[in-house]
């Protein structure tokens, strides 16, 4: 049998013959022959014939229930069980020689019915573990798909936050050539080393929460060269979720958002509070303060949706984001159970 008809399948369609043997031998003594006898001829009888229809599993799997060659199909599973039955018949017949008065001759005709019979049962046992088969591969090529379709979910909706980032930075690289060369100089080095490293990683399904935040720094410290004193940062971070993986670029539309909505629309500037805590479940929280005359900002609604997006694609149904809007802090919430992470 081939290495796909599974060792429970051969287990089971052997130990079948054990009860099919007993028939034999209830028939041959209904029909006159010795319980000692027929128990010693029904074994013997049937351990090469289960060989035999074992070979049933390659006409099965040559010779599938479907199509438009269905009547042909069964014509040559017919054919195959008469032929298989004539040759049970003629094992039956060399067992008579070899065992003088048992009378098996006589019953040449009935075995060659229940041979019939037993190569079509095997044939309809092996279709089903074909069946099964099928089922439990195409089970897998689903499974596969979904992870496929994920991860290219994933790269899309990184590639939404990229673009974004990258004209933000080039407008104020733009500004600042003609104010402060200096600080243009640096921050092209900085916007040189984010991409440098988002492109790194841009090919990886997951990056680890440590390389996450390096990307966070570097941005950060991009805004710095043009926030100065006006932007702050406020890290607390537990280090036993370092390692844990997330999707690429998941903070970074938060963090932006934090700059752009929260930071730059005040004039005294603010600090951003980046939270990171693991007991056993993940909690990141993102937190800016908000000018309070000021309504949702535009924009906002866009980047929250990518990472919930994101969120949805990397960990299913077992991930939520929780928005809090009051009337001077905006804070972003990402919940993900410990087993997710």
């Amino acid at each position: 049998m081939p290495g796909s008809f599974t060792r429970r399948a051969r287990i089971a369609y052997y130990l079948a013959w054990l009860p099919m043997a007993a028939l034999v031998a209830v028939v041959l003594h209904l029909r006159g022959m010795p319980w000692s006898l027929a128990l010693s001829i029904g074994l013997p009888l049937c351990i090469p014939f289960a060989l035999v229809c074992g070979s049933s599993y390659y006409m099965a799997r040559a010779m599938p229930l479907r199509g438009s060659h269905l009547a042909q199909v069964l014509t040559s599973l017919l054919a195959a069980s008469v032929l298989t039955g004539g040759l049970w018949a003629a094992l039956a017949l060399a067992i008579a020689y070899l065992v003088p008065g048992s009378h098996l001759v006589d019953q040449l005709g009935v075995l060659f019915g229940m041979g019939v019979g037993y190569f079509v049962l095997s044939l309809i046992f092996h279709y089903l573990i074909l069946a099964m088969e099928e089922t439990r591969r195409m089970e897998d090529l689903e499974r596969e798909a979904r992870v496929l379709a994920r991860e290219a979910e994933l790269r899309a909706l990184k590639f939404q936050t990229n673009p974004h980032f990258l004209f933000n930075s080039l407008n104020a690289i733009a500004a600042l050539t003609s104010t402060s060369p200096d600080q243009a100089r640096r921050m092209c080095q900085l916007l040189s080393s984010f991409l440098r490293d988002s492109l790194r990683l841009s090919d990886r399904r997951s990056i680890t929460i440590r390389e996450e935040l390096s990307l966070i720094r570097t941005y950060l410290d991009i805004e710095l060269v043009r926030f100065a004193d006006r932007l702050t940062i406020d890290e607390h971070v537990d280090e036993s979720c370092l390692g844990d993986p997330i999707p690429p670029l998941l903070l970074q539309p938060l963090v932006e958002n934090a700059v752009k909505h929260g930071i730059s629309m005040l004039e005294e500037g603010g600090a951003i509070e980046l939270t990171l805590k693991k007991d056993p479940d993940l909690t990141i929280s993102i937190e800016n303060p908000l000018d309070p005359a000021s309504s949702s900002p535009p924009g906002t609604s866009r980047g929250l949706a990518i990472v919930e997006e994101r969120l949805v694609a990397f960990y299913g149904k077992h991930a939520r984001m929780v928005v809090h809007r009051r009337s001077d802090s905006f804070q972003v919430i990402l919940e993900i159970p410990g087993d997710a992470a």
